[in-house]
């Protein structure tokens, strides 16, 4: 079985899924956000259902300050596997800095 593939129309080379997460969190550790970004929504646009790159944009949208964009993100990442607890964390954690400090609570519960 193949690793399967993320896009690229420019000539560069094909990164694995794979690859392409672990440059991600290269590139989010050294605060290359943008590169960062551009990685995990190549990863989706070929994996629809990769949690981790849909928690890492929801990350990636807290540090920028973009926390409707990270609840969005944390949601999609939730209704694919509702079993990890750094989901709801992080849904927690923008629904607060959103003001919806009572559903945040309730998010954190679950």
């Amino acid at each position: 079985m193949t690793e399967q593939k993320t896009g690229n129309s420019n000539g560069q080379p094909q990164l694995t899924i794979a690859s392409a997460y672990l440059q991600a969190i290269e590139h989010f550790n050294a605060e290359r956000y943008p590169e960062s970004d551009q990685l995990c929504t190549a990863i989706i646009k070929a994996a629809p259902n990769h949690t981790n790159a849909l928690n890492l944009l929801g990350v990636i949208a807290q540090r920028v300050s973009r926390h409707d964009l990270a609840v969005e993100q944390f949601t999609r990442a939730i209704n694919i596997d509702s079993k990890k607890a750094i989901f709801y964390y992080n849904l927690g954690v923008s629904l607060n800095s959103l003001g919806y400090s009572e559903k945040a609570q309730q998010t954190l519960k679950t």
